[in-house]
C-alpha cells in the first residue's frame, strides 16, 4: 500500500474514532437527516408567496418578510446576501427544540461535544419524542 493511501486510511479511521467516541453518532445522523430534509424542501420565497393555493395570512407574512429584507438592503444599506430568500413548509408547528441542562449537583451548564464545533451547552432536536427522551 502506498504511503498516501496509508495516511488517508489512518486519517479516516481517526476521524471515525473521534466521531463515534465523542458524541452520539445516532444523534448526529438524525439531526443531519432532519436538516437535509428541511433544506431540500426550500423554495424561493417569492414563488411561495405567489402560489394561489397559499392562504392570505401566510402570504401576508411572507410579503412582510420580503419587504423588510428589501428595506434593510435599500434604505439601511445592509448586505442581506441570500438571507430570507427561501421558505420551507413544515408538516408541524415547531422547527426545532433546543435544550440545555445543568449538572445535578451544581449550577454549571452541561456541555456536549461534537466534531467540528467542539463543546456546546445545548442540544437541538427536530423531533419532540427525541427531545423528551
Amino acid at each position: 500500500m502506498r504511503r498516501g493511501a496509508v495516511a488517508a486510511v489512518l486519517f479516516a479511521s481517526g476521524g471515525l474514532l473521534t466521531l463515534f467516541t465523542g458524541c452520539s453518532p445516532v444523534y448526529v445522523l438524525k439531526a443531519g437527516w432532519a436538516e437535509a430534509k428541511i433544506l431540500n424542501a426550500r423554495r424561493p420565497m417569492h414563488e411561495v408567496a405567489a402560489d394561489s393555493a397559499l392562504d392570505g395570512r401566510s402570504r401576508g407574512k411572507l410579503t412582510l418578510v420580503m419587504e423588510a429584507r428589501e428595506f434593510a438592503q435599500r434604505d439601511l444599506g445592509l448586505n442581506v446576501g441570500d438571507s430570507y430568500t427561501t421558505y420551507a413548509a413544515l408538516d408541524r408547528d415547531t422547527l426545532a427544540m433546543v435544550l440545555s441542562a445543568a449538572h445535578r449537583d451544581r449550577i454549571v451548564s452541561k456541555t456536549w461535544w461534537f466534531p467540528v464545533v467542539g463543546h456546546v451547552p445545548y442540544k437541538g432536536f427536530f423531533d419532540l419524542d427525541d427531545a423528551q427522551k
